[in-house]
């Protein structure tokens, strides 16, 4: 009996290992250096950022997740550099991930109207499990958990340490964008126990395009009152291992109102485990974007064969975004962004 429980403790951590270790936002592009380095410095100038998720609450084994970034846009250098610091758990059994990822891209023109970002990745990740948040069948009798000590041997090994690369790159115009990034192309060894477990690189593949609905009012322009209203539909495609999805969804915003809505699944492609519907998740969004100042809330309604049980996974997320310097339009004397080299397209924002 003990073996068996030790066998499947083995296979729990390294199908976390495979399912698991890349923890995945809702709110993608609130995360964008956390899903393809060529986002880095994808903002206006300065940018911060940072989120929070909790997924499945209602059980025992959820995913509580953590994510803190910057990243700045050299625009005489054409590149983008970015930080970012990720942390997630499941609670339970205590396995948690910490990294830190440090990426550079280069803004290249390729036409008058097309970009090229290509752009590299370096991550130094740390994992650890605490075994002794486990418990096993023989601290336990009739009356339920006794108090004893286990005995089970499952390696000294409890902690890991890794270097992780990856790479990414963009191509966009000022409404449309499409990116592709490889991440743990190096496949670092990630177990914690004796022995190995290979992270299986994650591709991924993005995309949207801007539709802007602004109403021209030369007056409102005129004394820079101009509200912005768009529509951006976006999708994320992933794979890693034999798992993927598709998320598919679009942001409506009227300033500063922001609201979205998603679905997450593959139903006309693959089945899921139990041969259903390949069903995940609804995701409702709304925020307020003003002034640099962007704010986020999410729920992910569950409507795969795990239930409403579940309780869904809630995210929150928020961005700053500053300039170091000002830039100051010479017909009217008002303050504007600071701009690129005029050979440089900026890339349409969804919600960056």
């Amino acid at each position: 009996m003990k073996s068996i429980i030790c066998l499947l403790v083995f296979l729990l951590i390294s199908s976390l290992g495979l399912k698991a270790q890349d923890m995945q936002y809702s709110q993608y592009y609130a995360n964008p250096l956390y899903m393809n380095p060529a986002f880095a410095g994808t903002g206006d100038n300065t940018r911060l950022m940072a989120s929070f998720r909790n997924q499945w609450p209602n059980l025992q084994g959820k995913y509580i997740s953590y994510a803190a970034g910057a990243d700045h846009y050299f625009p005489h250098l054409s590149s983008g550099v970015g930080v970012y610091l990720n942390h997630d758990r499941v609670a339970t059994a205590r396995i948690a991930s910490t990294e830190l990822g440090m990426m550079y891209n280069y803004n290249m023109k390729l036409s008058d109207e097309w970009n090229l970002r290509p752009a590299i990745q370096v991550n130094l990740v740390s994992r650890n499990t605490n075994f002794n948040n486990l418990t096993f069948n023989e601290q336990y009798n009739s009356a339920g958990l006794t108090g004893a000590n286990n005995t089970e041997q499952l390696g000294s090994a409890q902690n890991v340490n890794y270097a992780d690369i990856s790479t990414g790159g963009m191509v966009h115009n000022e409404s449309l964008w499409l990116g592709l990034s490889l991440h743990h192309m190096n496949r670092p060894n990630q177990s914690v126990l004796e022995g190995k477990s290979k992270l299986p690189t994650k591709i991924s593949l993005q995309g949207g395009y801007k539709f802007n609905m602004t109403p021209y009012d030369p007056y409102a322009e005129r004394m820079g009152t101009l509200k912005e209203v768009s529509f951006t539909p976006t999708f994320m495609y992933k794979a890693q291992g034999k798992f993927d999805q598709l998320d598919l969804g679009a942001y409506f915003y009227y300033e500063p109102i922001l609201v979205g809505l998603w679905y997450r699944g593959l139903p006309l492609v693959k089945k899921s485990l139990n041969k259903g519907i390949n069903h995940d998740a609804l995701v409702f969004m709304a925020g307020i974007k003003a002034n640099g100042y962007s704010f986020g809330y999410s729920y992910d309604m569950t409507i795969s064969s795990l239930g409403m049980n579940s309780g869904g996974a809630h995210e929150i997320s928020f961005i700053y975004e500053f300039r170091w310097g000002k830039y100051v339009d010479k017909h009217n004397g008002r303050q504007a962004r600071i701009k690129a080299p005029k050979s440089i397209q900026r890339m349409p924002s969804p919600y960056l």
